[in-house]
């Protein structure tokens, strides 16, 4: 997405979530906050959160309810206070 000085990289295609060079240009040095709902992260987030984990990654799951009345400020601030109990720094991802 080309954004300015605030651009990201999309990548789309099957298998990519296992490509570590992907990961590795998406993710600052640290600890990963994986934000999933409890529709898929049953599904994916152990098997991605290990993946992350054996590349050097250690993983914090933040798991909310699915649909659309989560996103909203009150569940916006369970996730900062997720964040701040497992004491994460601005440069983590």
């Amino acid at each position: 997405m080309s954004l300015a000085d605030r651009g990201y990289p999309i990548w789309i295609g099957s298998g990519v979530s296992r490509v570590r060079s992907c990961w590795q240009q998406a993710l600052a040095p640290g600890r990963v906050a994986l934000v999933t709902n409890d529709r898929v992260g049953p599904l994916y987030a152990e098997a991605l959160s290990q993946q992350l984990r054996d590349w050097g990654f250690p993983v914090v799951v933040i798991q909310l309810p699915d649909g659309e009345q989560t996103k909203d400020w009150q569940h916006l601030n369970l996730i900062f206070d997720q964040l701040m109990q497992h004491r994460f720094e601005r440069g983590e991802t």
